[in-house]
């Protein structure tokens, strides 16, 4: 407000030229709003939707707040036209009562994936719902021998869905076999952590559900750590213990073991390449979302182009191309990898470009993960226009991996 008074000085209007628009802009974007933010992609949006309504051309007779839009019948709305409170409260009352997504400049299938992701939560939210007779799980010292329908519901639950997790788990995974050469290889090195994580964890989680075996039938005691296991396990929720790498909040315990052994099975299959020689893991397939650490991935990545072709490893760009079938693999893989798993929502990505989409999402077959050297990425700059599209660890856009340019 002292900004716009100190620009009319007393008169009773302003030219729309003289506002600083630059000024309130950047206190929008930076002070009230930015100081939240804390990813360069929410930071970008927020530029852009403020840039959009606080400028000059918001005082033009043809300005619109929202565009109208045929595919999703969304009427334009435009500012008010008087100045005064009563006037002001009229142009608010004639708004449509049904809000669209587009009125924030989102797709107008928006709203569907919003209501997607909550029928997802609702239905983890229900397979978690038990029925337990005992209102806590304690376990008296009595002796094994007790036949097995003899013990309370609650054990007959947690001994069910134990023996149902170590069938889905694998015994172990092994270790990769270290050598000096080996060792030398940054992919070898990354792979080589992934193994270690992923072996700890499946030895501490099947060790974990071998002693609740014991605890429900009564031939060992609990103790704290038991406890707290079954009392989560019971509730369907994932052990604090075993959250060893980022997954949604919400996701249950079942859906979390699944996952466990998805991402077991790829690293046995990764061992499998590596014992081959390093050389084998630059052509393996990879599900990046599968990985304990999918930012260390593209790092080790990164290192090993840079150490092959003796770049600087800051001078590196990165860009993604999206195949068009899992057997449509590029004749020449120099200083790329194959991704899959990745999940693209409200575009269409084909090769480098990508387009804005109706589709609430779509899977991508393949994926070839490329770096450039600088020269190379100025060029490839030069004669396109590149969009930064992020790429984010699951589908509720908490973790942000990394931002790839597609025309």
């Amino acid at each position: 407000d002292s900004w716009v008074s100190s620009v009319g000085k007393g008169k009773p209007s302003v030219d729309p030229t003289e506002i600083p628009w630059s000024a309130i802009r950047t206190l929008l974007n930076q002070s009230i709003y930015g100081g939240r933010i804390d990813n360069e992609i929410d930071q970008r949006l927020l530029e852009a939707f403020v840039g959009t309504y606080f400028t000059e051309k918001s005082f033009l007779p043809g300005f619109c707040l929202v565009e109208a839009d045929k595919a999703s019948e969304t009427k334009a709305i435009k500012p008010p036209e008087g100045n005064t409170r009563e006037e002001m409260l009229a142009w608010a009352a004639g708004l449509p009562n049904s809000q669209s997504p587009i009125w924030l400049g989102l797709p107008a299938n928006a709203e569907m994936v919003l209501l997607a992701n909550r029928a997802t939560m609702l239905t983890m939210n229900t397979m978690k719902l038990q029925s337990v007779d005992d209102d806590s799980p304690v376990i008296t010292e009595s002796g094994g021998d007790k036949a097995a329908d003899a013990g309370p519901s609650w054990a007959k639950t947690l001994s069910k869905s134990a023996n149902q997790w170590l069938a889905m788990l694998p015994e172990g995974i092994p270790l990769l076999d270290r050598s000096p050469e080996n060792i030398k290889d940054p992919l070898f090195r990354f792979f080589d952590r992934e193994v270690g994580i992923g072996a700890n964890l499946i030895r501490l989680v099947r060790a974990d559900l071998a002693t609740l075996l014991e605890v429900c039938n009564g031939t060992v005691k609990q103790t704290n750590y038991l406890r707290a296991l079954m009392a989560d396990l019971l509730k369907g929720v994932l052990f604090s213990g075993w959250r060893k790498y980022k997954v949604p909040g919400n996701m249950s315990a079942n859906a979390w073991v699944a996952d466990l052994a998805l991402r077991a099975d790829q690293l046995k299959k990764i061992g499998d390449i590596a014992r081959s020689g390093p050389a084998g893991l630059r052509t393996a397939r990879v599900w990046i979302g599968g990985l304990f650490s999918p930012e260390a991935y593209i790092t080790a990545t990164r290192q090993a182009v840079a150490q092959e072709n003796k770049w600087a490893l800051e001078s590196l760009q990165l860009e993604l191309e999206m195949r068009d079938s899992e057997e449509d693999v590029p004749s020449s893989l120099t200083n790329s990898f194959l991704v899959t798993g990745l999940r693209v929502e409200g575009a269409q990505c084909k090769g480098t470009t990508v387009n804005l989409s109706t589709m609430a999402f779509s899977m991508a077959p393949l994926t070839v993960l490329r770096w450039y050297s600088a020269e190379e990425a100025a060029k490839r700059k030069a004669s396109s226009n590149p969009v930064g599209v992020p790429l984010y660890l699951n589908v509720t856009r908490a973790e942000l991996i990394t931002v790839v340019n597609f025309k």
